[in-house]
C-alpha cells in the first residue's frame, strides 16, 4: 500500500510538471495582442518634409559617332567676365586660456577654446580651420580663412 501511495504521489508530481511545460509552450505559441494606438497619437502625427532629390546633368562633350564632329564650346571669355565672389569667413569665438611649457624640450602647449570646444594646441597646429601661428604667456596669434588675429589671455 505504501508503494501505491508513492506511485500516485510521483504520478501527480509528473502531471503537474508536464502541465506547466505545456502551459509555457502554448503561451509562447500564442503571443499577447499588441494594443492599438489611441486617437491622440494619430492627431499629433505630422509628416516630415520629403528629402530633396539628388539631381545630375550629363555633359556631352564627346565626338559625335555619326558625324565625326566635336560639339561647339561655349565662349570662355564670358566666364572670365564674371567677377569672383568674395566669400565672407564667419566670425569664430576663440579664447586663449593659458599655456604649459615642457621643461626638457621647451615645447609650448596652448589651451585654446574655439566655438566653445576646448583644444590643446602646439605651434602651427590646425584645429577647426584655425592655425596657431605664435604665442606667449599673454597672447596668441591665430589665422583662419584670410584673417589673422591676436587673442589675449582670458583669466
Amino acid at each position: 500500500m505504501k508503494r501505491n501511495k508513492k506511485t500516485y504521489l510521483l504520478l501527480g508530481l509528473v502531471l503537474v510538471i508536464w502541465g506547466m511545460i505545456g502551459f509555457k509552450l502554448l503561451g509562447s505559441l500564442r503571443p499577447t495582442p499588441i494594443p492599438m494606438a489611441t486617437g491622440n497619437a494619430v492627431e499629433r502625427f505630422r509628416p516630415t518634409d520629403p528629402a530633396k532629390k539628388d539631381t545630375f546633368s550629363i555633359v556631352a562633350d564627346y565626338r559625335d559617332p555619326f558625324l565625326g564632329t566635336l560639339p561647339k564650346r561655349k565662349d570662355s571669355s564670358a566666364s572670365k567676365k564674371t567677377k569672383a565672389k568674395i566669400v565672407a569667413v564667419p566670425e569664430k569665438q576663440i579664447r586663449y586660456s593659458g599655456l604649459v611649457t615642457e621643461s626638457t624640450t621647451g615645447n609650448k602647449i596652448f589651451f585654446v577654446s574655439i566655438d566653445g570646444q576646448d583644444f590643446v594646441m602646439s605651434l602651427h597646429q590646425v584645429e577647426r580651420e584655425v592655425r596657431l601661428l605664435a604665442g606667449n604667456g599673454t597672447s596668441i596669434k591665430v589665422k583662419y580663412g584670410s584673417q589673422t588675429k591676436t587673442i589675449p589671455l582670458t583669466p
